[in-house]
């Protein structure tokens, strides 16, 4: 079960920014890094930043 709680994750800067918003469970599942990120004090805060990230690259493996 991946519950209803969701993260938004911002990707990108700028006009090209776009804001994602995905399931907490399933973040923490697959991915180690966000296990990390979410369970820290920033990462309760529902929020996320991927400056350094494409959009379309992260819309691409979060569809």
């Amino acid at each position: 079960e991946i519950g209803t709680e969701t993260v938004q994750i911002g990707v990108g800067v700028g006009e090209k920014r776009q804001n994602f918003n995905v399931h907490r469970a399933l973040l923490r599942k697959h991915t180690k890094h966000f296990d990390t990120s979410l369970a820290s004090e920033t990462g309760k805060s529902g929020f996320i930043f991927l400056n350094e990230e494409d959009p379309d690259v992260f819309r691409m493996v979060s569809d």
